[in-house]
C-alpha cells in the first residue's frame, strides 16, 4: 500500500514546475565559507538574503525578480563573530537584481536566462544559484537512478533518491551531483599549459576534492510538483599538497523555501532583454582582477605613470621590499588600460631610461590584443634596441592569452623588417611562436593546423633551400609547439624515415629529433614508432641513435616496447649505444614518479637481461642518469636527468643535456633545461691525437691543445665550434653558435694592439673616470589560475602568483700607479687601487589564494610568503701582482643588514590569523675581535598544528632572518683589513721557532709512523737511512708560500685578528706542509699548527692552543693499490687532548651511529677498540659493492657488500690523479 500511494505522488510530481497564472513568493539565503573546517579557527565568508518572486509569462516562460537584498561578510571565528553587512556594496548588487529576468522552465529544468543588456554577467550567474535550486528532473517510475544532467556546474553524472511520506502530501528528492565526472565541467584553467597533467600522481592523492548534494521538498498539486523547500551544500577540500592530509575547506550552503502564492491577476510587462545563456556557469573576464588585490581601477593610465615613477625611484638603488608587492597593482592598471594609455606613457618614459626599462617590463605582461599593437608599433617606428625587444618579446608572446584571434594576430611578427634586422630577434619570434601555438594547442582541442602552418612553411622552405640555419630554427619552434600535425614535416629530416631521403648535417637531424619531445605526450604511438625506427638503424651515428631513445622514453612506452628495446640491445655492437641505453634504463629502473611506475617495473627486467653486457662500462662510454624523488603526503617530488652523448671516434662528449622536471597538484612541470653540442670540436678530434694517453692531465691538454692549433684553419667559417641551447618550463626561448668568426673577433678584442680596439682598454679607461650602473628586472614568474563554479553562482578560485624583483647597482673607480702608457701589461708591474661599493639582491614574494573572486568582492585564504636576499658591499682594494701581494679593506658594520629572509602568513581574507603556538629563536655567533654579530632569527607562530598533517607547517605566521650587526659593548672597529701575498717574505722569530718545533715534532710523528708500521725497523734505522733529509730539513730556511691576515682596526690603530701562513718543505719524495694560524691581539699566544705529510699515506698532524701545545690530533689515511684484487682506503682519527666541547660532540655522534646504521643494514660487533681513535675502512671486492667498517672505541659497525655506483675505472683515474698531485705539488 505504502508503494502504490508513492506511485501515485511520483505520477503527480511528473511535470515540477510553476503556474503561469501564478505568482509564487520565496525566501532566499546563501552562505559561503574558507577555512579549516576546525572549532575556534578564523573564518572568512560571505551570506545573501533575498526575496525571490516569480512571475508566469507563459506555461514555459517566467521571470524573477530579487527584493529585499541583504550582503554581508563574515570574517572571524563561527560561534563567536557574526556577519556585518555591507550596505554600499549591497545597494550596487540591489541596482541590478531589481531588474527583472526572464528565465525558461519546464520538467523542472531551467532554460535560457534573459536579462538586461546592462547586467553583468557576475550578478546574471548569482541568479543562474538562485534558479539552481529550482532545476531537478523527477522520474515517474524509479525511485533510485542516474543519469548525465546540466546544471551550474555543467554536463555532469547526476544520481537521485526519492522518499515518499504516505500520510502526507510532500516528497523529499536527493540529488547528488558528481563533480568530478563530468563531460562538460564549469571550470577553466589559466598559465598551466606548460603543467602536463599527471594521471599516475592523482590516483595516489587529489589536492581538490568537491562533493555537491540537492535535498528538495515537492508537493503535488494539480498543475504539476511544486518546490516549496529546497536546499543545496557544497563542500570542497583544496591542499596544495594532498588532502588526506589536511587540507583547506569550502562550505558553500543555500535554501529557498516558499512563503506564499498568489493568484496573477495583470499581464506582467518588461523592458528589453538580452540572452544570457543556460542554467550553466559563465566565467567572466578575470585577466584585470587579480584575487590578491583589490584597488580603485578609475582613471587607471595616471595611476598606472605614477606608481612606474614610484616604483623606478625606489628601486633604483637597491631592491625596496616595501614597494615590490605594488608591481601586481601596477600589472593590474596596465591591463585595463585602454591603448591609448599605452602611447601617453611610451612617450612620457621613452627618455628616461630607469622609468623606460621599468614600463617595458611591466607592460609585457598585459597579455591581450594591446601588448601585439604595441610592440608592432615600436617595432615599425624602430624604438626599441634589439635588447629591449627581445625581453618584451619572450615575455610578452609567451605570457599572452592563447586565443585563436591573437595567434593569427602574432603572425604579423615573421613579415617585419625589424624583426629580420637582428639574428636574436628573429630567433626570438620564431621560438616564441613556436610557445604560443604550444598554448593554444593546451586550450584548444583538436588545435587546428593553421595555427602552426606559418612554421611548417618556414621548414619546407629552408629544406628546399638547404639552408642549414633556418631548418634548425624552425625545427626548434616547432619542437616548441608540439602540434601533432607537424610530424610529416618533421619526418622529411630524419634519415631512413623520410619518403625523398636527403642528406643533412648532423645538428639539422637532432633537432629533428628534439622537436618530437612534446608531441610525446599527444600523439606518443605516433613518436613511439618514429623513434624506435630511428634506434634500429645501426648505420646512423651514435648520437642520433640515443637521442632517438630518450624521446622514446619521453613517450611513456609499453613493456612490449621495452621488451624490443632490450631484445636488440642484446646484439647491439655500439658500446656508447649500449651504455647509454642501460644507465637509462638502470635509472628508470629506480624511479619513484608516479608517471614511471609502469616503466620502472619494464626497466628493472630490462637492466637484470642487459647487465652481463653492459654493467661493467664505465664513464669513458655514454651514459644516461635520472635522480628523483616523490612523496605521497606532500604529492611533490623532483627529478633530475642527465645525458652524455659520445661517439667512438670522439674522445670529448658530442652532446651534454641536464634537465629538471618539478611534480606538483597532479601535474609535471619542466622547469630547465640546458644542452652543449660540439659539432666543431668533434669534428677537429675525430682523428687520433698524438701523445694522447685518455689520463687528461697536463701532456694530454697540451696534445689536444696542439691538435686544433693544426687543424683550426682547416674548420669551415660557418660551421659551429659549440651550440648552446636552454629551454624554460620545455620551451627553447635562446640558443647561440659559437663559430670561429666569433672566438676570432673576442681574441681581437682583448688583444689587440690598437688602443681604440681594446675592449678591455675602454673598460679600464671608464673605471678610472669612474663607473656607475644600475639594473632592475621585475619579472611576473608564475601566474596559474583555476576557476569552478559554485552552487552559489560564485567563482571559486586557486591562484598561485610567484614575482620576483632582481636589481644589481654597481660604483667603482679604478687607479693605476705610475699612470698607464697604453700597455695593458703595465698593469702586471703597477699598484692597481679599486673603490667600490653596490648592491645585489633580490626580492621575491609568492602569493597562493583560496577563495572567491570578482570584481565586487574576494573571500577567502590567501598565503604569502616574501623572501629578500640583499648582498651590499663597500671596500677598497690594493693589488700588486709583481710583488704577489693583494689587499682589502671593508668598513666596520655600523647597522644591520638583513642578508636573507623569509617571512610568511596565512590571512582570513585580510585578517591575520589568531596566534596561539608561539615559539621564537634568536641564534648569534658573536666576534668582538671584529666588532660583528652574525644572527640568526626565526619566529614561528602557529594557531593549529598536526604533525600528520603537512599542510599545518604552513598556516600562521613564520619569519627566518640572516643578519648581520655592530656587535655590543665592545671596542669600537673602524675598519676591517684583509691581505693576503704569496712567495718569499720575512718572518718573526716566533714563527721560526714555531718551524723549529714543527721539524722535531715531525721527525718524531714519521719515526713512529715508521716505527708502528714495521717492527724490523728503529729510530735508529730511519735517521741511518735518511740522513740527508733531516739535515736539509734543519737548515734549510723557511719560507711561506701563503701568507694571509685578516685584521681589525681600532680608531687607537690597535690591530687584532689573524695571521696564517702556509708553507712547503719537499724533503726527497716527501710533501711535507705547515700550516700556522696565529691570533693576533694582546696579551695572546693562541696559536694552531698543522703539520700534513704527503707519501705513500697521508698524515696530518694538528696541535692548537697556547703556542700550539695544549690540544692534539692527527689524521692519516692510506689507499691500496688499484690494481689489486680487493682495493681498499683506510683512514684513521686519533686524538690526545681535545677540547670538552668537542668531545661532548664526538660522544653525541657515536650514540647516533648505530640507529643510522642499522637503518643501512649494518651490523654492530661490541668490543672495545683503542681510545681517543675512530678508524673507517671501506674496500671494493666487486664493480657495483663495497665493504665498509667503521670503529669507534666503544663498538664496531661493518657491512659487506653495501650498494655502490662507483666503478673500477674511477678508482684508477683517482689513484692516477692522486700520484701526479704528490709528484707536482709545489712544483712550478
Amino acid at each position: 500500500m505504502r508503494g502504490l500511494l508513492l506511485l501515485c505522488c511520483l505520477v503527480a510530481l511528473a511535470n515540477v514546475g510553476f503556474s503561469h497564472k501564478k505568482i509564487y513568493e520565496y525566501k532566499y539565503e546563501g552562505t559561503v565559507n574558507f577555512g579549516l573546517g576546525a572549532p575556534n579557527l578564523t573564518e572568512s565568508g560571505v551570506r545573501i538574503q533575498c526575496t525571490v518572486k516569480i512571475t508566469g509569462l507563459s506555461t514555459q516562460a517566467f521571470t524573477l525578480q530579487v527584493t529585499n537584498l541583504s550582503f554581508e561578510e563574515f570574517n572571524g571565528i563561527q560561534g563567536k563573530d557574526g556577519y556585518k553587512a555591507s550596505s554600499k556594496l549591497t545597494k550596487r548588487i540591489a541596482a541590478q537584481l531589481s531588474k527583472p529576468f526572464l528565465f525558461d522552465h519546464s520538467n523542472g529544468h531551467v532554460g535560457d536566462i534573459h536579462a538586461s543588456p546592462e547586467v553583468s554577467e557576475t550578478i546574471v550567474n548569482m541568479v543562474r544559484g538562485m534558479l539552481d535550486l529550482l532545476h531537478a528532473t523527477v522520474k515517474t517510475t524509479q525511485l533510485v537512478y542516474e543519469l548525465e544532467e546540466i546544471g551550474i556546474h555543467g554536463i555532469c553524472q547526476t544520481n537521485y533518491a526519492i522518499e515518499g511520506i504516505p500520510e502526507g502530501e510532500d516528497v523529499t528528492v536527493t540529488q547528488v551531483v558528481d563533480v568530478s565526472n563530468c563531460r562538460e565541467k564549469a571550470e577553466m584553467y589559466k598559465g598551466m599549459a606548460a603543467a602536463m597533467p599527471d594521471k599516475s600522481s592523482r590516483q595516489r592523492g587529489q589536492s581538490v576534492i568537491s562533493t555537491v548534494r540537492y535535498v528538495y521538498n515537492i508537493k503535488p498539486t494539480p498543475d504539476g510538483g511544486l518546490i516549496t523547500r529546497a536546499e543545496g551544500l557544497e563542500q570542497q577540500f583544496f591542499s596544495p599538497f594532498n588532502v588526506k592530509r589536511g587540507s583547506f575547506r569550502m562550505q558553500a550552503k543555500k535554501e529557498i523555501s516558499l512563503v506564499t502564492v498568489t493568484d496573477l491577476h495583470s499581464p506582467v510587462t518588461f523592458e528589453t532583454v538580452t540572452n544570457k545563456g543556460n542554467i550553466v556557469y559563465k566565467f567572466v573576464s578575470s585577466e584585470a582582477y587579480p584575487p590578491i588585490i583589490m584597488q580603485n581601477l578609475q582613471d587607471p593610465t595616471v595611476t598606472a605613470i605614477e606608481l612606474i615613477k614610484r616604483l623606478a625611484q625606489a628601486n633604483n638603488y637597491r631592491v625596496d621590499n616595501a614597494t615590490t608587492e605594488d608591481a601586481m597593482k601596477l600589472y593590474q592598471l596596465l591591463r585595463i588600460t585602454p591603448y591609448e594609455g599605452f602611447e601617453i606613457m611610451w612617450k612620457q618614459f621613452q627618455t628616461n631610461d630607469v622609468q623606460r626599462r621599468w614600463f617595458l617590463d611591466m607592460i609585457a605582461e598585459v597579455n591581450d590584443e594591446k601588448i601585439l599593437k604595441f610592440l608592432e608599433a615600436r617595432f615599425v617606428a624602430g624604438h626599441l634596441t634589439a635588447n629591449e625587444a627581445v625581453q618584451a618579446l619572450v615575455i610578452a608572446i609567451n605570457h599572452l592569452q592563447a586565443t585563436p584571434e591573437l595567434v593569427e594576430k602574432a603572425k604579423k611578427f615573421f613579415d617585419m623588417p625589424f624583426t629580420r634586422s637582428n639574428v636574436y630577434v628573429w630567433q626570438t619570434v620564431v621560438l616564441s611562436y613556436g610557445s604560443l601555438v604550444y598554448k593554444h594547442c593546451a586550450y584548444y582541442t583538436p588545435c587546428p593546423v593553421i595555427a602552426v602552418q606559418p612554421l611548417l612553411d618556414m621548414a619546407m622552405e629552408a629544406l628546399r633551400k638547404n639552408n642549414e640555419t633556418d631548418m634548425v630554427l624552425s625545427l626548434k619552434a616547432l619542437g616548441n609547439a608540439g602540434h601533432p600535425s607537424s610530424i610529416k614535416t618533421i619526418m622529411r629530416f630524419l634519415p631512413g624515415i623520410a619518403a625523398s631521403p636527403v642528406s643533412l648535417p648532423a645538428r639539422v637531424q637532432s633537432a629533428a629529433v628534439q622537436a618530437m619531445r612534446l608531441i610525446a605526450a599527444r600523439d606518443p604511438l605516433s613518436v613511439q614508432d618514429i623513434a624506435m625506427s630511428l634506434f634500429l638503424q645501426k648505420n646512423l651515428d651514435s648520437e642520433l641513435r640515443m637521442l632517438a631513445l630518450m624521446i622514446l622514453f619521453d613517450a611513456q612506452p609499453s613493456m612490449g616496447v621495452v621488451s624490443t628495446v632490450t631484445v636488440h640491445l642484446q646484439e647491439e655492437t655500439d658500446l656508447h649505444v649500449g651504455s647509454f641505453a642501460y644507465s637509462y634504463l638502470k635509472s628508470l629502473a629506480s624511479s619513484r614518479t608516479p608517471e614511471n611506475t609502469f616503466l620502472s617495473t619494464a626497466s628493472t627486467l630490462a637492466v637484470r637481461i642487459l647487465a652481463p653486457k653492459f654493467g661493467r662500462l664505465d664513464y669513458h662510454h655514454s651514459k644516461a642518469s635520472r635522480h628523483d624523488w616523490f612523496d605521497d603526503n606532500f604529492l611533490l617530488g623532483t627529478a633530475i636527468e642527465g645525458f652524455l652523448l659520445k661517439n667512438a671516434t670522439s674522445i670529448f662528449p658530442t652532446e651534454m643535456v641536464a634537465k629538471s622536471k618539478l611534480y606538483a597538484i597532479g601535474r609535471i612541470m619542466q622547469l630547465t633545461e640546458m644542452g652543449i653540442r660540439a659539432d666543431g670540436l668533434k669534428e677537429l678530434l675525430n682523428t687520433s691525437i698524438p701523445v694522447f694517453k685518455e689520463q687528461f692531465n697536463f701532456s694530454d691538454f697540451q696534445a689536444i691543445f696542439n691538435k686544433v692549433q693544426n687543424y683550426w684553419d682547416a674548420l669551415p667559417n660557418e660551421k659551429p665550434v659549440l651550440s648552446a641551447y636552454s629551454r624554460v618550463s620545455g620551451q627553447e626561448w635562446f640558443f647561440t653558435d659559437i663559430t670561429k668568426e666569433f672566438i676570432r673577433d673576442m681574441i681581437t678584442a682583448i688583444s689587440s694592439t690598437e688602443r681604440k680596439d681594446i675592449y678591455m682598454w675602454r673598460a679600464i679607461e671608464n673605471l678610472q673616470k669612474g663607473f656607475s650602473w644600475r639594473w632592475t628586472k621585475p619579472f611576473l614568474n608564475f601566474e596559474a589560475r583555476y576557476f569552478q563554479a559554485t552552487i552559489m553562482g560564485f567563482p571559486l578560485e586557486i591562484s598561485k602568483y610567484y614575482h620576483a624583483v632582481t636589481g644589481i647597482s654597481i660604483d667603482a673607480k679604478l687607479s693605476v700607479s705610475p699612470p698607464m702608457n697604453g700597455q695593458l701589461s703595465q698593469l702586471l708591474s703597477s699598484k692597481v687601487s679599486l673603490d667600490s661599493s653596490g648592491f645585489m639582491g633580490f626580492t621575491k614574494d609568492l602569493w597562493i589564494f583560496y577563495g572567491i573572486n570578482t570584481e565586487l568582492f574576494q573571500s577567502g585564504s590567501e598565503f604569502k610568503t616574501k623572501m629578500p636576499l640583499s648582498l651590499p658591499w663597500d671596500f677598497s682594494a690594493k693589488i700588486n701582482i709583481g710583488q704577489r701581494k693583494f689587499e682589502i679593506d671593508f668598513p666596520a658594520c655600523k647597522k644591520e643588514i638583513e642578508f636573507f629572509s623569509v617571512r610568511s602568513n596565512v590571512y582570513a581574507v585580510s585578517r591575520n590569523i589568531e596566534d596561539l603556538w608561539h615559539p621564537q629563536t634568536k641564534m648569534c655567533a658573536k666576534s668582538n675581535m671584529y666588532g660583528l654579530d652574525l644572527c640568526v632569527e626565526a619566529d614561528v607562530r602557529r594557531q593549529y598544528y598536526h604533525r600528520d598533517y603537512p599542510l599545518s607547517y604552513f598556516l600562521g605566521y613564520t619569519y627566518m632572518a640572516l643578519k648581520l650587526s655592530p656587535a655590543q659593548g665592545v671596542t669600537a672597529v673602524d675598519k676591517i683589513h684583509f691581505e693576503a701575498s704569496a712567495g718569499s717574505s720575512q718572518q718573526t722569530m716566533a714563527t721560526q721557532q714555531l718551524l723549529n718545533i714543527l721539524r722535531k715534532l715531525s721527525k718524531v710523528f714519521a719515526f713512529l709512523r715508521v716505527q708502528q708500521d714495521s717492527q724490523s725497523s728503529s729510530a735508529e734505522e730511519y735517521q741511518t737511512a735518511h740522513p740527508d733529509i733531516e739535515m736539509e730539513a734543519l737548515n734549510s730556511t723557511a719560507e711561506a708560500l701563503l701568507n694571509i691576515k685578516a685584521f681589525a682596526l681600532s680608531a687607537n690603530q690597535n690591530q687584532q685578528g689573524y695571521d696564517v701562513s702556509l708553507y712547503y718543505r719537499p724533503e726527497g719524495n716527501i710533501s711535507n706542509d705547515q700550516l700556522i694560524v696565529s691570533q693576533i691581539a694582546k696579551d695572546t699566544n693562541w696559536k694552531m699548527c698543522a703539520d700534513a705529510v704527503l707519501d705513500a699515506e697521508a698524515t696530518a698532524h694538528i696541535r692548537w692552543g697556547a703556542e700550539c701545545q695544549s690540544f692534539e690530533m692527527s689524521v692519516s689515511a692510506t689507499a691500496s693499490s688499484p690494481w689489486d684484487v680487493r682495493p681498499a682506503i683506510n683512514a684513521t682519527v686519533h686524538w690526545t687532548k681535545i677540547p670538552d666541547d668537542l668531545t661532548a660532540v664526538g660522544s653525541r655522534v657515536e650514540k647516533y651511529i648505530p640507529g643510522m646504521a642499522f637503518l643501512l643494514g649494518f651490523y654492530q660487533q661490541q668490543e672495545k677498540n683503542p681510545l681517543q681513535e675512530v678508524s673507517v675502512s671501506i674496500a671494493a671486492p666487486s664493480a657495483d659493492s663495497i665493504d665498509v667498517k667503521i670503529k669507534v672505541p666503544e663498538y664496531t659497525v661493518y657491512r659487506e657488500a653495501f650498494p655502490f655506483p662507483v666503478q673500477p675505472a674511477n678508482f684508477l683515474e683517482f689513484y692516477s690523479m692522486r700520484n701526479e698531485t704528490i709528484q707536482g705539488f709545489g712544483q712550478a
